[in-house]
């Protein structure tokens, strides 16, 4: 078992995360306005969640509920938001009870923003990812952590994305908060991040920043 301090970025395996230089893609596009130079690539990128089923806990079994919360050091962003993802194992198979968990509101701009509580299978092992996005003006940059652990019935569980230095680090930290008071939890981490339904799968824990080429039409 690995256990991995929110102050901490490690990614197993490999160097701390921050000393991981973040993957870049550079991609094109046309915006007939300068605001949608910000918002469009942000809102193509949520599309792409969109396309996941909805995980649903089973039902008379064993039931747990986690939610994500990210924080940031900077808040020079246009939009940020955080989500999690399940899978069926670590080597990213779709679970049996869907993808997609609740997300936080897509246009925060706030160093802290939260997902909703979802229930979840308990008692058995439960692979997540979770996922931090921001926006700045033509760049998208986030992180993808994923990590794996056995709920116990009636917990609470916190995901704690830490973002720092810009998006060029990113730490995992996983607590029980049921009484009100975080206890920390022991999780492992695969050295590959899973994603649903993409290939952008990298190395667990390792910044991905996207640069949008923009012309604008006058």
């Amino acid at each position: 078992m690995k256990k991995l301090i929110s102050s901490l970025m490690v990614a197993p395996g490999s160097a701390p995360a921050a000393a991981q230089a973040p993957s870049t893609i550079e991609t094109t596009g046309t915006k007939s306005t300068p605001i949608l130079r910000h918002i469009v690539p942000f809102i193509a990128l949520i599309g792409l969640t969109g396309c996941m089923s909805t995980y649903k806990a089973p039902l008379n079994r064993p039931n747990a509920e986690i939610f994500a919360t990210a924080e940031t050091d900077e808040s020079v962003s246009n939009s940020r938001m955080v989500w999690l993802e399940a899978f069926k194992n670590e080597e990213c198979a779709d679970s049996d009870n869907g993808i997609r968990l609740g997300s936080s509101p897509p246009f925060a701009n706030t160093r802290i923003t939260s997902s909703p509580p979802n229930a979840i299978a308990a008692e058995e092992k439960f692979v997540f990812t979770a996922v931090y996005m921001d926006a700045r003006f033509a760049q998208n940059r986030q992180c993808s952590l994923t990590g794996a652990f056995i709920p116990r019935e009636a917990r609470r569980y916190k995901v704690l994305v830490k973002v720092d230095d810009h998006v060029t680090s990113c730490g995992l930290g996983l607590y029980d908060v049921t009484t009100g008071i975080e206890q920390q939890v022991e999780f492992t981490m695969p050295k590959y991040a899973c994603r649903g339904r993409t290939d952008n799968a990298g190395l667990n824990g390792r910044p991905l920043w996207t640069n949008w080429q923009v012309q604008v039409v006058r």
